[in-house]
Parts: structure tokens; sequence; C-alpha cells
């Protein structure tokens, strides 16, 4: 009994890595959060250690009052980048970042950051 103990421990610590791992995660953005820009970006680009589900997954980019400022999401490098185009000169001001991706194993984020023109 004590060695089929033994085995399952064993056998759940070396399987508990590998599923914790599983899960995408956002490796860099650019811009990064919290950054502050002298100029307008042309778009936001967010990529992943793993591949997205396009379907399921984009970016939006939110001004100070709450109005869109990003066009449809693109994905590149087998579906481990989205990047969102935004709209051209934008003002000084803070602006918000959302996302939401699914992976491919099924794993769901939303997740949000700031980024501010000087």
């Amino acid at each position: 009994m004590k060695k089929v103990f033994l085995y399952v421990i064993m056998l759940f610590m070396i399987g508990l890595p590998l599923i914790v791992n599983a899960h995408i995660r956002m490796l860099q953005s650019s811009p990064e959060p919290d950054s502050v820009l002298n100029t307008s970006p042309g778009k936001v680009s967010i990529t992943f250690l793993g591949s997205v589900e396009p379907a399921f997954s984009k970016i939006e980019v939110y001004d100070e009052k709450g109005n869109r400022v990003s066009k449809k999401t693109t994905f590149s490098d087998n579906d481990t980048t989205m990047e969102v185009e935004l709209e051209k000169n934008l003002p000084p001001g803070v602006y918000t970042v959302k996302w939401k991706c699914v992976s491919i194993d099924g794993h769901k984020q939303n997740k949000e950051f700031r980024f501010t023109i000087k």
C-alpha cells in the first residue's frame, strides 16, 4: 500500500508542472504595461507563450472617455501574436488595452493594462 501511495505522489508531482505550464501566458506587449510614450503608437501587439484561438481572442483599446480607438485584431507567428491597429495620431492621455484570449487547451484569460501618451 505504501508503494502505491508513493507512486501516486510521484506521478502527481511529475504531472502537475506539465498541467500548470499548459496554460497560455503573455510574454511581452508593445507598448508595455504602464509605459509613457512621447508619440502615438501605430498599433498594440501582444505575444504569448503558446498559440491562441483567433475566433475567441481579441484586443481592444479605449481612450479616457471609453471610446474605442482600435481596429480589428490580427494574428501572426502561428497565432502566438495578436495585434491591433490604432487610430492615427492619438491625442495625449491614458489608454486602456483590454485583451482576451483562449488558448488551444481552452484556458480563457481576460486582462487589461494601460499606457500613457504625453
